[in-house]
């Protein structure tokens, strides 16, 4: 996929990895999701490997 998407000749597996580590999932008092902002990287990143910011899982970590 990263191959596919030619992200691989500006980033490395670890640098993809740690730029979209950087997205959080907060949860509010009232039970609801918030993720938080994604920068055009970031964006840009998510958009290339067909992946919703939504997707993105609760407190990811690398």
């Amino acid at each position: 996929m990263m191959y596919d998407s030619k992200l691989s000749e500006k980033y490395s597996v670890e640098k993809l990895l740690l730029e979209l580590c950087k997205i959080r999932k907060i949860a509010l008092a009232n039970g609801k999701e918030v993720t938080s902002e994604i920068t055009k990287r970031q964006r840009k990143i998510l958009e290339s490997l067909n992946i919703s910011a939504d997707y993105v899982p609760k407190n990811s970590r690398v």
